[in-house]
């Protein structure tokens, strides 16, 4: 990968950031031993699973000024016949793949389910608007050789399945809360939809062996 200074070639930092995930995604296969290993690069995120199956790669673009903050992510992951790679994209990203970027990771939960599977729940920030977060888990799994990253895992109020749940919220510096997963729990904050601010209850989620099953709000 030819290297790119962004500090004296702001114009290439677009550029550098392709060039970053193509370099990611073809480089990190060819060492099998990588997932074992701790790294810590200045401006790069690593993020990896308790069982060492799952590492995400994380970084700011520094094409978002000094309010928006937009975040890539390649993800790293071990199957039966070596490490595999996969760019993470949003929901929303349109067809070229290359236009919108992904939130910043900070924790990747896991739970196994009652067939054996282990299902990964990374968690994601990132600014929505001025003074306004954004919080998402997902849900990921590792079948065969690949990574899939819209498994539906999370069973809304009315039986829906999906493989998401995000809220937006006001800022509410300096205290904050966060979706978070305890156990066969997940607990999402509940958000007062006349200010948009966070409360101090939860909606509450339970892990049945298969799915998390909404079972209402807990203080």
């Amino acid at each position: 990968m030819k290297k790119i200074d962004p500090e004296s070639n702001p114009d290439s930092l677009e550029a550098w950031n392709h060039q970053l995930i193509r370099f990611l995604l073809k480089e990190l296969p060819r060492h099998p031993q990588s997932l074992l290993n701790d790294f810590k690069f200045e401006g790069m995120r690593i993020v990896t699973s308790s069982n060492r199956q799952l590492r995400i790669w994380n970084w700011d673009d520094q094409l978002g000024g000094h309010v928006f903050r937009y975040y890539w992510a390649v993800a790293e992951f071990k199957t039966p016949i070596g490490i595999k790679t996969k760019l993470l994209l949003p929901a929303d990203t349109i067809s070229d793949g290359w236009q919108l970027a992904i939130g910043r990771c900070d924790t990747i939960f896991s739970v196994g389910d009652s067939a054996g599977r282990m299902i990964y729940l990374p968690r994601f920030h990132y600014i929505a608007d001025e003074g306004y977060l954004n919080e998402s888990v997902d849900a990921y799994s590792i079948d065969r050789n690949k990574l899939n990253t819209n498994f539906r895992a999370f069973k809304s109020k009315s039986g829906k399945l999906h493989n998401s749940i995000s809220l937006i919220y006001k800022n509410p510096f300096p205290h904050r809360r966060q979706i978070e997963v305890k156990g066969n729990e997940l607990l999402v904050p509940k958000v007062i939809e006349s200010s948009d601010y966070a409360t101090s209850s939860s909606l509450r989620y339970e892990f049945d062996g298969s799915h998390f099953v909404y079972k209402g709000i807990t203080k």
